[in-house]
């Protein structure tokens, strides 16, 4: 019984951190297969609509596509009911996939709102979370209990402390849950560096893989940038 991980996003666009991200967990979380599920329509308002959804997924297929089998995408939030909530996405997922052991694959941002998802009592304690630690900044650090210690703490333990939060929280509502920080080193890049140098007209090769700068060149995609998230 392999394990396989979801590893959900907007992919607004999809860039070298994500692969790098995807590779690392392969390794350190010993999966089968990672599913990319590009975000149909975001459950939470952004500040503005990200490209259309059927770019998105394309240049997540051809950005995954020289490492099949290891990581496959899925269009199961285009054939859901809108919006796109996790708990609709995890159990398709898992009765297109029986027999297998599951993990989440999850942005520590992200991770730290789990208490508050739409349905997550019916699948957060289906499957290992696995984090991926990012920057702490201090508008969150207050949610972290003794707040008033994090500031002389290093990256790790602030992500270790966030969770363990997070983990207190979903006690709190009777679910336990069972997650993993991996070491994964911060991932200088993010989707919206990559629509603003679009914007400014700057180079993202370094960024993106080559086919997705091709895809967004031939489609012009990006051009009139406007913030819209990180991820």
């Amino acid at each position: 019984m392999g394990r396989i991980a979801v590893f959900g996003g907007t992919f607004d666009p999809i860039h070298r951190g994500h692969l790098a991200i995807a590779h690392a967990a392969c390794k350190l979380a010993d999966l089968e297969q990672i599913i990319w599920v590009p975000t149909y329509d975001p459950p939470y308002k952004q500040r503005s609509r990200p490209a259309p959804y059927y770019h998105r997924l394309f240049m997540v297929k051809q950005a995954i596509a020289p490492f099949y089998p290891a990581f496959t995408v899925s269009d199961i939030e285009a054939r859901h009911p809108d919006p796109s909530y996790a708990v609709h996405t995890f159990l398709g997922l898992r009765s297109q996939y029986p027999h297998h052991q599951w993990s989440w694959l999850i942005g520590l941002d992200a991770f730290m709102s789990l208490p508050r998802w739409y349905g997550r009592q019916h699948f957060a304690e289906a499957c290992q979370w696995l984090i991926v630690p990012r920057h702490l900044l201090a508008a969150r650090v207050p949610a972290i209990p003794c707040a008033a210690n994090t500031q002389s703490l290093d990256t790790t333990q602030q992500a270790m402390a966030a969770c363990q939060a997070v983990a207190q929280q979903m006690a709190q509502q009777h679910l336990k849950i069972q997650w993993q920080i991996l070491g994964i080193p911060p991932v200088a890049v993010s989707s919206s560096l990559v629509r603003s140098r679009c914007q400014s007209g700057q180079p993202i090769g370094n960024l993106v893989p080559k086919s997705t700068r091709h895809y967004i060149e031939v489609h012009r995609l990006y051009q009139d940038f406007a913030e819209s998230g990180s991820s």
